[in-house]
């Protein structure tokens, strides 16, 4: 992979993440609003100009909710297949988040040679009101460069917390709803959208939050979808990050890297080698002052990914010697949180749909703060921080009813974000048609794309036209351990630069004088 795409592919694991929780509840709204029954018309416009390359743009006016008489627009993309087509019904994408666009998909080229694709922007990002909260990611770049408070004190999540609130409440000022942007309005928008486009069903493609999305739509719309392929699924409480299953999960990479002689040489005792370097972290390295918080944030995002796995193994193993580049690099990296492509309005909307848990995952929190490496710092960041800010409706959980949809889900024993274990347990049991997937050699969405080879690119294909699932439970490669870039570099690159410029305004200096 070159490196270009690496840092992509890296761009893409820190950004893909969970959704937060409500901390305070709006009593006056207690159930989620629909908006299938509204009496305002939805209405979809084919637009002149579009951006999308070979693709047919649209915009989609819709009501807010079902007694709004404010509207929400959203973008639409369709392409046609550009070879033969296998499935009569459009593949509807559906991104991870959230928070993110589901605008221009990252699919593979077989996926575009064969099927309709369909992308319907999420309500809140796509469209209009986008719900942007600026605020919020300034003070996330402050708080980056605060070298007073650690990253996850608790001054520092009040002050996260703070700006929340007050974002909130701009948005209901300027008469938007702001609880009317979660996962049941996302599932109408589609399903309208469907309507008017005159498609009688819809394949569905979806990664970590749009799993979520994906499996709601099959249960509230019966019938409707006609296959469901779902990589790195969330079922419902899957937007906390339990401190048990990432403990779980990096034993589990312990092992695999203890059966790789290049990783055991490397890094051996890979958890309690992480955990030592975290607890005996100096006060600064190459120039900068280090927060653990920061480091131990940015690790866990990073152990995601197949590509940004190997990268901490060697960020790690240096550091375990006294040379803390690597983690200088992770701390110094781009915040995900502050960049302009993450929408929080729609991210803490959509994500408070766990609310429900909340009072369990903050005692989860208390309990493994010591008794595991990393506990769980960015359900730390969101439930101790961002979410106390955000007023959420209360939503009742979901009543899970068997499916005769055919259903095809991937999942990876070292899927730090949405653990092989909690779709076993929790969809499966209700999964008539179907199969569960455990793809050797990935992380989280999108790796098994990547990491399942030729061979399960051809049962995917053949998944989606014929809707036939193998009894083959495991796919993939051995696990590579050998990082294909050096976060040292970074580092090493930069003071080199400030060497040479040291040195070369030296040279200057002397001449003149």
């Amino acid at each position: 992979m070159k490196t270009s795409q690496l840092f992509l592919s890296i761009m893409i694991v820190l950004l893909i993440a969970v959704a937060p929780f409500s901390h305070a509840i709006d009593s006056s709204i207690l159930a989620p609003s629909s908006i299938a029954s509204s009496k305002i018309t939805p209405s979809i416009t084919k637009l002149a100009n579009c951006e999308a390359k070979n693709a047919t743009c649209y915009r989609a006016e819709l009501p807010e909710t079902k007694q709004s008489h404010q509207m929400v627009s959203i973008d639409i993309q369709y392409w046609q297949a550009t070879g033969e087509r296998l499935n009569p019904y459009p593949i509807v994408w559906l991104m991870g988040g959230p928070g993110r666009s589901n605008l221009n998909p990252p699919m593979p080229d077989w996926v575009w040679e064969h099927f309709d694709v369909l992308a319907v922007g999420y309500r809140g990002i796509d469209g209009s009101p986008r719900l942007d909260c600026p605020k919020l990611r300034q003070q996330f770049k402050f708080e980056s460069k605060n070298r007073d408070d650690d990253f996850l004190s608790t001054i520092t999540l009040a002050r996260l917390s703070q700006k929340v609130e007050s974002c909130q409440q701009n948005w209901g000022n300027k008469g938007i709803n702001t609880q009317a942007y979660g996962i049941y309005e996302v599932v109408e928008d589609i399903d309208q959208v469907r309507k008017m486009l005159g498609f009688d069903k819809i394949n569905l493609l979806s990664v970590s939050y749009g799993t979520r999305i994906a499996w709601y739509f099959d249960q509230l719309k019966p019938g409707v979808v006609d296959r469901s392929l779902i990589m790195s699924g969330n079922p419902d409480g899957g937007f906390f990050f339990d401190p048990y299953y990432t403990q779980l999960q990096l034993l589990t990479l312990e092992g695999l890297c203890d059966q790789d002689d290049y990783c055991q040489s490397k890094l051996p005792n890979l958890s309690q080698t992480i955990k030592s370097v975290l607890t005996n972290l100096p006060d600064k390295a190459w120039g900068v002052f280090l927060d653990a918080d920061q480091i131990r944030l940015v690790t866990f995002m990073m152990l995601y990914s197949k590509d940004s796995i190997p990268m901490v193994i060697d960020a790690y193993s240096k550091a375990s010697q006294g040379n803390y580049s690597g983690l200088v690099a992770m701390q110094k990296y781009p915040n995900p949180f502050a960049k302009k492509d993450w929408v929080w309005g729609t991210f803490l909307s959509a994500g408070s749909i766990d609310l429900t848990q909340r009072t369990t995952f903050e005692l989860t929190l208390e309990q493994t703060a010591s008794t595991t490496v990393l506990n769980s710092p960015l359900s730390e960041l969101l439930y101790g921080g961002i979410t106390k800010g955000w007023k959420s409706r209360e939503y009742q959980p979901l009543q899970n009813h068997n499916t005769n949809t055919p259903t095809l889900i991937f999942g990876s024993d070292i899927d730090l974000a949405t653990p092989i274990e909690r779709i076993q347990k929790l969809w499966m049991p209700f999964i008539k048609n179907g199969s569960l997937l455990n793809v050797v050699g990935a992380g989280h969405a999108p790796d098994h794309m990547f990491a399942g080879g030729p061979q399960l690119e051809k049962h995917m294909l053949n998944f989606l036209q014929t809707g036939t699932h193998t009894t083959q439970q495991t796919f993939g490669t051995a696990f590579d351990f050998k990082a294909k870039f050096s976060l040292s570099l970074i580092i090493y690159a930069f003071w080199g630069v400030i060497g040479l410029l040291i040195s070369a305004l030296i040279i200057v200096i002397a001449l003149v004088l």
